[in-house]
């Protein structure tokens, strides 16, 4: 029995949409202003999504599982994608309750095109 079973699509799991998003202002331009709050911390400024109380993205739709602004979605959001390493990471976290808060970049090298 595997660890963890993987994917076909994002729909209905939302394991990423838990982490914490930190947004690129220059990157995340379509992302709406009231799903961002600014963080000022020792080490500057950091623009991130905000949660809804359930922790989950304010972007993520609970009745559908799917992300409302997926057109729009933040960089860091499109590096994860249904059965990818992060993905995996993202899914074992939440199974065993581990999550560090942070969503990491992207550590995958293959590419997320399908044939």
């Amino acid at each position: 029995m595997p660890i963890v079973e993987l994917p076909e699509t994002c729909e209905g799991c939302g394991c990423c949409c838990w982490l914490t998003v930190v947004l690129d202002p220059k990157k995340d331009t379509g992302v709406p202003a009231e799903m961002s709050f600014t963080w000022i911390d020792d080490d500057g400024r950091e623009i991130q999504m905000k949660r809804n109380d359930d922790g989950f993205c304010v972007a993520l739709s609970r009745l559908s599982g799917k992300c409302t602004i997926y057109d729009d979605r933040p960089s860091v959001c499109r590096e994860y994608w249904a059965g990818c390493k992060s993905c995996f990471e993202a899914m074992f976290q939440a199974k065993h309750g581990m999550f560090d808060g942070v969503m990491p970049p992207k550590r995958d090298t293959v590419s997320q095109e399908k044939s």
